[in-house]
């Protein structure tokens, strides 16, 4: 009989048959031993395709016209599990308030996570920027200029 183990049961599980199920992205070892012998192989699991993109940081902020605000814009992406998914583009836009965003575009880290600085506009009032993600629904940030 051959009996499995993985090195790490969070990120893959083995079954009693060598079936392997992935549970989060992360890097495994699967190893089979069998009448004093062993083998192993190495398993990377990755995240699924970018299913979800959320605010996770810098919105209804207030500010002076024409400067910084305080706290960056901040998204979040992940997959269907809700597993975070690096290394996807986030696109900014100023859709009110003739502000600017830097950078224009940014890459989702290791957490899913991208990030913008956002230099309100010169009129006083509401100003908004939408961040979107090819395929997945955009999100707004509002902000209250003075």
């Amino acid at each position: 009989s051959i009996s499995w183990s993985s090195s790490n049961s969070s990120i893959a599980s083995v079954n009693a048959s060598g079936r392997v199920s992935a549970l989060q992205p992360g890097t495994v070892t699967i190893t089979a031993t069998s009448e004093g012998r062993t083998g192993t192989a190495t398993v990377m699991v990755l995240p699924g395709a970018p299913a979800r993109l959320e605010i996770h940081g810098g919105d209804d902020q207030r500010g002076n016209r024409g400067a910084p605000l305080p706290n960056l814009l901040a998204v979040r992406v992940t997959d269907a599990q809700m597993n975070p998914v690096p290394g996807v583009t986030v696109t900014w836009t100023i859709v009110m308030g003739e502000g600017t965003v830097l950078p224009a575009t940014a890459e989702t880290n290791a957490n899913g996570i991208a990030t913008t600085q956002w230099t309100l506009g010169s009129k006083p009032g509401n100003q908004r920027v939408a961040a979107a993600v090819a395929g997945l629904s955009t999100v707004t940030f509002s902000a209250q200029a003075r």
